[in-house]
């Protein structure tokens, strides 16, 4: 993906609040707590999509993704990964389609 405009990828960019909601839903839906949840956010780094989060949430998050202890694990980030692909692909697409339009007039 390295190899695409930045039209194209400006085109996911554009995508980020979308997909900060899917990541706090997707959090919510696994059972995460609410504190938790209002500081997540999704961004857009290059061709990458990164969950953001306080530092001092750090073990908070990573327990709860992987499991801790008796807590079995919730993985909200591998599922939202799963998740964005379509919202990706759908932006992705969109933005292809306005580079191929620019190029072409």
């Amino acid at each position: 993906m390295n190899e695409q405009p930045d039209a194209i990828l400006g085109a996911v960019k554009n995508q980020e609040h979308e997909l900060t909601s899917l990541l706090k839903s997707t959090a919510t839906q696994h059972g995460w707590d609410d504190h938790i949840v209002s500081n997540l956010t999704a961004k857009v780094v290059g061709d990458q999509i990164h969950a953001i989060y306080p530092e001092h949430l750090r073990d908070s998050v990573f327990k709860l993704e992987y499991g801790h202890e008796a807590n079995p694990p919730r993985p909200a980030f591998r599922d939202f990964n799963v998740k964005s692909e379509s919202l990706i692909d759908q932006a992705l697409g969109e933005g292809f389609i306005n580079e191929l339009m620019r190029v072409m007039s």
